[in-house]
């Protein structure tokens, strides 16, 4: 991650590294505080979906391939499963955002479920007022992980996108 802010925001959750995967692995082990040979890259073009007994041959997660441009380019498969050595995993074909993405993994690495027994919906539509008593909705194009029956979204961003009235 690039931004100091932003990896000051997520320092509490775990290392934040600016370089590339890429130029992580290029290091010499002595060198990086990775050692990603035990790494699975999570891309949507990956052949193999990820299961529960994923977790015992893995203990990193390189998260690519999400919430990029609609419709997908193939981006993670073009600039980092083609080019490292690293088994790769899919978690479903659609795009989704980043937040959906680690809950899906966390569900599926830590907690033993598989991906088809969790429910997605795929597109997201918020409603919102705009100023004339006008009722519109904005679609959001990605797929949800639906927890208790709601799409896993923050308050804060469907708060947001109601303020402004759309991103």
């Amino acid at each position: 991650m690039k931004s100091a802010s932003q990896r000051k925001k997520l320092r509490p959750f775990g290392y934040i590294e600016s370089k590339s995967v890429r130029q992580l692995a290029s290091l010499k082990k002595s060198k990086s505080l990775y050692n990603l040979s035990k790494s699975c890259i999570l891309d949507p073009f990956a052949k193999t979906v990820l299961t529960p007994q994923d977790s015992q041959k893995f203990n990193t997660f390189i998260f690519g391939g999400i919430l990029g441009n609609y419709p997908m380019q193939a981006r993670t498969k073009k600039e980092i499963t083609s080019k490292m050595k690293l088994p790769a995993r899919n978690i479903g074909k659609a795009q989704m955002t980043t937040d959906n993405a680690f809950y899906v993994v966390k569900e599926i690495a830590e907690n033993g479920k598989k991906l088809e027994d969790l429910k997605f919906q795929e597109e997201l539509v918020i409603p919102f007022k705009s100023g004339k008593g006008i009722n519109e909705e904005m679609i959001i194009p990605f797929r949800y992980v639906l927890v208790n029956h709601k799409p896993l979204i923050s308050k804060e961003l469907l708060r947001y996108i109601k303020k402004k009235k759309g991103f």
